[in-house]
């Protein structure tokens, strides 16, 4: 015997199962958490005169509704008849993490987040991937960036990248976003027209992508919720 996990009807003990067989470990090793914590006390990004400053952009995110960690964000802008230009902003890790550290190393080794029914088993310690590498609504966040031009053909135009300093203004769920599109709802005026806009763009690459003889698999997606004790309900 190594480990007692618990009564093998309580809730939480098959999860903690498959994450001992499967060989995932929960806790990150006490030199890597204080390494991430002093990483997240100290680094400044928005003071390195290299990074782009684009905090003047209208930057949203759209998650599921119980996300934890907002890594990634868009924005869309005009720029003429027929044209416009869409950004992807990715959470900039590498602000924080310098190749070959202690905490680049065990993400290396754990080389993805990994998402159970009941808990998140993270690739980097909370004090980055829930904190200074989320994007934050109302917070200055290091950001990789891509901007591309894209037309109502569903053409990609013009495509460049920005080490950039972002501020998100608004933390959406998909719910909320699907309410504007179906006007059922709004957030704001200028935040429901750039989701609109975005969702029309989509379908123009979407069409285009598959005139060009794509396949689209549309599998449904299993979603366990669970009650306040941990036990599945639905």
């Amino acid at each position: 015997m190594e480990e007692v996990l618990g009564p093998i009807t309580a809730p939480g003990v098959d999860i903690l199962a498959l994450v001992h067989s499967y060989g995932l470990a929960p806790d990150f090793p006490e030199e890597v958490q204080s390494a991430a914590e002093e990483l997240a006390r100290t680094q400044r990004p928005e003071a390195d005169p290299a990074r782009v400053d684009r905090r003047e952009l209208l930057v949203f995110t759209i998650d599921p509704l119980d996300a934890k960690d907002h890594d990634d964000a868009l924005s869309v802008i005009p720029l003429r008849p027929g044209h416009w230009e869409v950004g992807v902003h990715i959470a900039d890790v590498s602000a924080y993490v310098e190749s070959g550290s202690v905490v680049d190393v065990e993400a290396l080794e754990r080389g993805t987040s990994v998402y159970m029914v009941d808990r998140v088993i993270p690739m980097l310690p909370h004090a980055l991937s829930s904190d200074v590498c989320s994007l934050r609504r109302d917070e200055d966040r290091a950001a990789v960036s891509v901007f591309a031009t894209l037309d109502t053909d569903g053409q990609v135009g013009d495509v460049r990248f920005e080490r950039t300093l972002i501020r998100s203004r608004h933390k959406l769920s998909y719910e909320e976003a699907q309410d504007v599109l179906d006007g059922a709802d709004s957030v704001a005026a200028d935040v429901d027209a750039a989701i609109v806009t975005l969702a029309e763009l989509a379908r123009c690459v979407r069409r285009r992508r598959e005139e060009r003889g794509s396949l689209d698999f549309d599998l449904p997606e299993a979603r366990v919720v669970l009650g306040s004790g941990g036990e599945p309900l639905d």
